[in-house]
């Protein structure tokens, strides 16, 4: 596959990928930043976890047993918990293009239903992410990971670099928003993974 840039006005801006011949089809782009489907450029921090735990919100029990998995776990007893310190870097020059927590958990009483609700923060806690994501956990002999965000998806706002300090950065756990579950959930490992491209 080999590139073919447009010029106008004395800009490369615009242009196409033009496929070999093994290739099926052409991707198209429009700026050096912004291409559609640019899995290609897409990196990423890979996972980090917490090591800072109940800075504003301070609710679960013991919460520190989320740093990482085994050992116990933190138990969603009431409100809300946030964790912060997650040692994420990222190159300057870079657009984020989707963030992804994962939790490890499970229902601790048999018969009901879990739910814990995640938000983001840039500025140290005193402004949230309000996107709903909330997950279910069951009653199960082992933890289930369950999954919030994805790839392509920035919680619904544009994210800069520097919101990523440990210093400003703050994930926060939500014990049963509304009346999703009815349970307490343990939560046995928390986890963050932030997509960008270059």
């Amino acid at each position: 596959m080999v590139l073919d840039l447009q010029e106008k006005d004395g800009i490369l801006g615009q242009g196409i990928f033009k496929p070999s011949p093994e290739d099926d089809e052409s991707l198209k782009f429009a700026g050096k930043k912004e291409i559609p489907g640019d899995t290609f450029l897409v990196k990423t921090t890979g996972k980090t976890s917490p090591t800072t735990t109940g800075t504003v919100d301070n609710d679960w029990t013991d919460p520190a047993n989320a740093f990482g998995a085994g050992g116990g776990h933190a138990s969603t007893q009431d409100f809300n918990q946030d964790y912060s310190d997650f040692g994420i870097t990222i190159p300057s020059d870079t657009i984020i293009k989707g963030i992804v927590v994962t939790i490890d958990g499970r229902e601790q009483n048999v018969g009901n239903e879990g739910a814990v609700g995640v938000e983001l923060s840039w500025d140290g806690g005193t402004t949230y992410t309000e996107s709903g994501k909330v997950e279910i956990f069951r009653t199960n002999p082992g933890f289930e990971t369950k999954v919030y965000g994805g790839q392509t998806d920035t919680w619904g706002r544009e994210w800069t670099i520097g919101e990523f300090t440990d210093a400003l950065f703050m994930l926060r756990g939500i014990k049963a928003p509304g009346d999703i579950g009815i349970g307490q959930t343990g939560v046995d490992h928390i986890q963050i993974e932030v997509y960008y491209s270059v």
